[in-house]
């Protein structure tokens, strides 16, 4: 009995592997799919309204609050990892949609309860007349049969396509993505923001032309999505003007400079 019992687990092994990489496939690229429509709607709602600020990091909040809920919902749907008495009613049930098979009439279910009976039990005997009877209507079915590897290949592209979502939506998100983590830290953490400006103290001929730039660092990291406030302060009174991405930092360029005035540079809580 110990070959027929061999037997009966290698096939039960196979189909489980083969079944339950097919519904992982295509578990994996529903998920990811799903994972994706949020981000491209919070993409679209950056390029098309520019969020700032507050509303910004709700849109990512709101966001990873989809994402994540999305996922959670997907995963919970997925099957455990089958047991042989489940396997078992999968195959009886695919043999019996092959052509030219009659019902199995639950004889592998059958083999799957008494290869557990023990040598030592009374019912050993009738035990591997059962599981030699499965075997005797399984002797032309493979795990390949019974989960083909087109079955496998359609669920692959599942998972590519959702894979391929996912990627398409987090390249257009990157720049939301980023600019919401610097909003976040600007807010959370502005101790760890620091303003570098040029040129600093500057004495030039009245009528030429200044340039003032800025760059936002934290730990190291540019802050490339941060736009920063110009300040202006001259005879009493301020002016305050956004400053323009140039290069790998921010500027305002004073097309003529008439007179004396004092600048500062500012990024939510942190100025210069």
């Amino acid at each position: 009995m110990t070959r027929e019992l061999e037997r009966l687990a290698q096939l039960l092994a196979a189909v489980r592997r083969r079944w339950f990489l097919t519904l992982a496939l295509r578990t994996a690229g529903t998920a990811m799919a799903i994972a994706a429509l949020p981000i491209l709607a919070a993409a679209t709602i950056y390029w098309l309204v520019a969020p700032a600020g507050t509303a910004l990091l709700a849109v990512a909040v709101l966001t990873c609050v989809l994402v994540v809920g999305g996922v959670t919902l997907v995963i919970r749907t997925i099957q455990r990892r089958p047991d042989d008495r489940r396997v078992a009613r999968f195959i009886e049930e695919r043999v019996e949609e092959l052509p030219g098979n009659r019902p199995m009439d639950d004889c592998v279910v059958s083999a799957v309860q008494a290869s557990s009976v023990g040598t030592d039990d009374a019912r050993a005997p009738f035990a591997a007349l059962v599981v030699a009877a499965a075997l005797c209507r399984l002797q032309n079915v493979d795990a390949a049969s019974l989960v083909p590897s087109a079955s496998i290949q359609r669920a692959a592209l599942v998972g590519g396509a959702g894979a391929g979502l996912l990627v398409l939506a987090l390249l257009a998100g990157y720049p939301g993505l980023t600019h919401s983590y610097e909003t976040a830290r600007l807010r959370l953490f502005p101790g760890s923001i620091s303003v570098d400006v040029q040129p600093g103290n500057l004495r030039t001929p009245a009528g030429k032309p200044v340039t003032v730039k800025a760059r936002l660092h934290a730990s190291g990291a540019e802050l490339a999505r941060t736009q920063p406030k110009l300040t202006v302060t001259a005879s009493g009174e301020s002016r305050v003007v956004d400053m323009r991405a140039a290069g790998d930092g921010f500027e305002f360029r004073f097309e003529s400079v008439d007179r004396t005035f004092e600048y500062g540079v500012s990024a939510g809580q942190v100025a210069s």
